[in-house]
């Protein structure tokens, strides 16, 4: 069984949904009612913090893989739209029929 520490997957997923919407206090009293375990707030916190760690070795992995070139896509990208605060931001480089390249502005 997969664990973080003594805390099982399940338990981990249920803690960080908890606490996208709650204090890590407010998450630990929430896991005590659910799910009838007794963890702190502390050790709310903590379990965050490593799965935050976790995510963070696999993404460093990631672009070290891409820095040798052992990554690789099979599908390009022409035009990438990102949405921040409910705007579009428009930060990709513009192709020209000719060939030119312009950054939209």
């Amino acid at each position: 069984m997969d664990t973080i520490g003594n805390v099982s997957i399940n338990l981990v997923e249920t803690i960080l949904t908890n606490v996208t919407e709650v204090s890590f206090r407010k998450a630990s009293d929430n896991i005590k009612t659910m799910c009838n375990q007794e963890i702190s707030a502390q050790g709310v916190w903590n379990v965050v913090q490593t799965v935050g760690e976790k995510i963070k070795e696999l993404e460093n992995r990631k672009i070290e893989l891409n820095d040798k070139g052992i990554l690789k896509g099979k599908k390009e990208i022409y035009v990438l739209f990102q949405k921040q605060d409910g705007v579009w931001l428009y930060l990709q480089v513009r192709i020209e029929r000719k060939g030119k390249i312009k950054r939209k502005s």
